[in-house]
């Protein structure tokens, strides 16, 4: 019974530690496309001479891709 219940307690914890990473994972991806949307609309805003801009839209960039 006891190795029954160590071993429900291991699968629990590697479980867990799956959660986690696939937790940290999916926030590091959304930070990297956040970062490349970013950097996207920067270059659009320059390359179109719209530079007081660029700070304000890329805000709203980042509400659209916070809230998906």
């Amino acid at each position: 019974m006891v190795a029954v219940e160590d071993e429900k307690e291991d699968r629990q914890k590697e479980d867990k530690q799956k959660e986690d990473q696939q937790k940290e994972d999916k926030q590091k991806i959304k930070q990297i496309r956040s970062k490349y949307i970013l950097n996207i609309t920067n270059l659009i805003y320059k390359k179109n001479g719209d530079d007081n801009n660029t700070k304000t839209k890329t805000q709203d960039v980042f509400k659209y891709d916070s809230q998906k």
